[in-house]
């Protein structure tokens, strides 16, 4: 960090707030009524028990579990909150590496194809060898530009 200039550190700055400003709204879509701001709490002191606290996870959730009574929230929507929270959770924990594995495949053959051509990015379709397209608006008639 003391290596970065000011911009670099504004831009970690907002990039570390815009990443705590994601965790409230699964809160918010599984308990309708509760804050921005009170979910943000929520999260971010359950996500300190879980880190600090032996126990985990587990900890975490009783955690949020006795804000979100302390707040009045019946039993039955605190464990559907937790259930779907966890849930997105896990999708997305587990969905990031495939799409970035897929980005990369995709991005991967895109320049092999470019390198081919001698440009940056291509795409072969079905030709019996790749083209080169400077321009694709050249194939459209003048009018239509």
């Amino acid at each position: 960090v003391k290596g970065l200039s000011w911009a670099w550190l504004a831009a970690l700055a907002a990039a570390t707030v815009l990443n705590l400003a994601t965790f409230a709204p699964p809160w918010q879509a599984a308990l309708p009524g509760l804050s921005f701001l009170s979910a943000f709490v929520l999260t971010q002191v359950s996500t300190a028990l879980s880190l600090v606290v032996p126990g985990g996870a587990a900890v975490g959730i009783a955690g949020s579990y006795g804000i979100l009574r302390r707040w009045g929230v019946r039993g039955r929507d605190i464990g559907r909150g937790v259930t779907l929270v966890s849930l997105w959770n896990q999708f997305a924990n587990l969905s990031y590496p495939v799409i970035a594995v897929f980005r990369l495949a995709v991005e991967g053959r895109a320049r092999h194809y470019g390198n081919l051509i001698g440009v940056e990015f291509g795409e072969p379709f079905a030709s019996s060898r790749p083209l080169a397209v400077a321009d694709p608006w050249q194939f459209l008639p003048g009018g239509l530009r």
